[in-house]
């Protein structure tokens, strides 16, 4: 049986999932080689960024604390609450639409997963019982990526949204998977070096990564000009000039 990563992200009013509700999710799956797949009801393979996050509807606002109260409501996600087509009920069908047909190993993935299992187990009954009890949890990669200085981790997601912040947790995952995709050995050039961005500021740093294949920049070295590409706002080199 094959293993799916179910990436999922719940926006509540709190920790404790017997005394808060669920504001907002926003789910997609992807292979182990972290791949997106089909969806059930849909032909083919969707990007997660061209999916669209899940508001469950509320008349008024759920009672919560004051970090919650402020969060959400910096975030605009409290002001959608009460304009949502959406119940709860609808939101954990929409879900798992967003699972794969024919069977599958449905590994819930994210950043600190177990959080949102506690709420599917209390909120979300249906969608709790499809998925296996394993989770892949990216905060343990982030941990493990301080052991080593040449894994450039994407900027953090500080929106405190359901798809910002799951999608976040999906590009460290892929971080990592690139970095062990070479054997850990990178940096791979000693070198350091100093080159201009797309604004013009000069920048300092290093050769971390194979490219990622967005636009041709060329890196001087003293000597030596290097070829490479722009990928998460650094360059990485690819062959000598």
């Amino acid at each position: 049986m094959s293993t799916t990563l179910f990436w999922l992200d719940l926006e509540t009013t709190g920790l404790d999932p017997q005394e808060c509700v669920i504001l907002e999710a926003f789910g997609f799956c992807t292979d182990l080689d972290l791949n997106p797949v089909s969806p059930g009801n849909r032909s083919g393979p969707i990007p997660p960024e061209d999916l669209h996050s899940y508001v469950v509807h509320y008349d008024e606002t759920p009672p919560m604390n004051e970090w919650c109260t402020t969060t959400h409501t910096e975030s605009g996600l409290l002001e959608e609450l009460p304009v949502s087509g959406m119940s709860l009920r609808d939101v954990e069908d929409a879900l798992i639409q967003q699972l794969p047909n024919g069977e599958a190993n449905l590994v819930l993935a994210g950043n600190s997963v177990h959080f949102d299992r506690s709420f599917l187990n209390v909120h979300m009954p249906s969608l709790a019982s499809m998925l296996s009890h394993r989770t892949f949890d990216v905060r343990t990669l982030q941990y493990a990526a301080q052991w080593t200085s040449s894994i450039l981790m994407p900027p953090a997601s500080a929106k405190h949204r359901a798809k910002p912040d799951i999608l976040h947790s999906y590009e460290v995952a892929k971080a990592v998977r690139k970095h062990l995709a070479y054997g850990g050995r990178m940096p791979f050039n000693p070198y350091k070096l100093r080159w201009k961005d797309k604004n013009g500021h000069v920048e300092h740093g290093r050769i971390l990564a194979m490219d990622d294949g967005d636009g041709v920049h060329w890196i001087c070295m003293g000597e030596l000009t290097v070829k490479g590409y722009m990928s998460n706002a650094y360059l990485v080199a690819e062959d000598e000039a």
